[in-house]
């Protein structure tokens, strides 16, 4: 077989599949993934890196303020509650 013979055959195939249903499903079928996809409100990879890392050091802080407050009640002189 020689290569004009296969590049021509190749050619009409691609013609036949572009007009056939598969197309029309293929077009439909990625028109419908990208509607499911914007309904499910997905954050890119980047973006959930950004939070997590946000997360890590808002709870970093957290603890070191949880820490502090502990140190100072436990120097703090007992007080009694005020009665009215």
């Amino acid at each position: 077989m020689n290569r004009a013979f296969a590049e021509e055959m190749l050619g009409k195939f691609s013609e036949l599949l572009s007009r056939s249903p598969a197309k029309d499903f293929e077009a439909n079928a990625k028109a419908w993934l990208k509607s499911l996809l914007a309904r499910m409100d997905l954050v890119e990879r980047q973006e959930l890196e950004i939070l997590r890392e946000t997360v890590a050091r808002h709870e970093l802080r957290l603890a070191t303020l949880e820490n502090r407050l502990a140190e100072l009640e436990a120097t703090a002189p007992a007080q009694s509650p005020r009665t009215s």
